[in-house]
Order: C-alpha cells, then structure tokens, then sequence
C-alpha cells in the first residue's frame, strides 16, 4: 500500500527505526509509493451528514427538500373545513385534534400533505364528504 503523506512516511521510518515494523514491510510500501510527489499532509474527508443526505439537481446546487405537513379537517356548521394546518408531526397535529374534539367539534381527519400539493383527494375516504 503506497504511503499518502510525507508525515506518514515519517511515521513510519520512525516505526521502522523503533523496531515497531519490519525492514520489509517498510521497503514495500515506499516501493509502492515510487517517487511521486507526496503532500506534506492529508485532510480527512468531509463526514456526510447522515439522514439528510444532500440531492443535487443538474446545475449541481442542493435541492430544497421540504417536508411534508399535517392538517386537521373537520365539519363546521355543516360544512367540510381545513380547521388546523402548518402542523410538522403527526404527534402535533393528535394533539390539537384532541384539543379540537374537546372543544365540541366532531368528524375530525388529520391529513398528512405533501411539500407540493393540488386538491386534497381521497377526503371521502377517509370518512367526510364536501
């Protein structure tokens, strides 16, 4: 395996020097390496950031990835409407749909929205009629 920095060459001709590594294995790496120009040092890579793994679209710039939302629809004087939005978790959006059902409202749906969205459909399905 070639060396990748002079410091590491370094390293290791002190290793050799200690006794720590063989004769062998030392010839065989800085054979390996031949006589290329070696940086001084080698920067560790950049650690991706795990869940939010950057997209990039075809001018190489990060995509805006937002999120999906939740809303909480509902009957209102006899008529369907979108009573809470903007909600970022399902969590949040059980609570106020607790919150809602104790302050008298009834027939109510959390749904969840995509970042980029039309007409909700399916509402029917889900137990309300317009």
């Amino acid at each position: 395996m070639p060396f990748k920095s002079a410091a590491q060459r370094r390293k290791f001709a002190q290793l050799l020097v200690e006794g720590k590594i063989s004769d062998q294995t030392f010839e065989e790496w800085n054979r390996e390496t031949r006589s290329k120009g070696l940086p001084e040092h080698v920067k560790k890579k950049a650690k991706s950031s795990g869940t939010t793994a950057s997209k990039r679209n075809h001018n190489g710039a990060k995509k805006n990835r937002a999120l999906a939302t939740y809303e909480v629809w509902g009957r209102v004087a006899g008529r369907l409407r979108r009573l809470q939005f903007g909600l970022s978790s399902q969590i949040e959006a059980r609570r106020v749909r607790r919150e809602l059902t104790e302050q008298g409202h009834s027939d109510l749906v959390i749904v969840q929205r995509p970042p980029r969205y039309g007409r909700i459909k399916g509402l029917q399905n889900r137990g309300l009629k317009s």
